[in-house]
């Protein structure tokens, strides 16, 4: 019986982690440099979530066609803050379908690049000012 409610409450967390299965992780070395790859972690619900997100870019639209009768509130809310949440929801849909982590090691130098999504900077560092690296 107890194993029964255990395997009941670890239901939802099984449906909620299944994803596509494109985890990548490898690493490349050489004497001069080491480049180190690794890929976004994604499931269902957060493509789902971030996609449905990502309409929010066109509410403002959506409201005038639907033809509302627009106040100010519903212009700024329709306008700015809907799509600001939709261009967060759609660069984190991006990040969760193409996104890759690229870490090199080269000349001293720890760089640390995102692609796959938008507005992501390469973060550089010293290896000489790294201090307590966890494995």
């Amino acid at each position: 019986m107890f194993d029964l409610i255990l395997k009941v409450q670890k239901l939802p967390l099984k449906i909620m982690g299944l994803g596509i299965r494109r985890k990548v992780f490898h690493i490349q070395e050489s004497d001069a440099f080491v480049t180190i790859v690794n890929s976004s972690r994604n499931t269902f619900f957060y493509l789902f979530f971030f996609g449905l997100l990502s309409v929010f870019v066109f509410s403002g639209f959506l409201m005038l066609y639907q033809g509302i009768n627009m106040t100010t509130g519903l212009l700024v809310v329709g306008f700015v803050i809907h799509p600001i949440f939709g261009i967060i929801g759609i660069r984190k849909f991006l990040w969760l379908l193409r996104g890759k982590e690229i870490l090199r090691i080269k000349n001293e130098k720890l760089t640390i690049e995102k692609t796959g999504t938008f507005w992501t900077k390469t973060k550089e560092y010293q290896l000489k000012y790294i201090k307590n690296v966890r494995t």
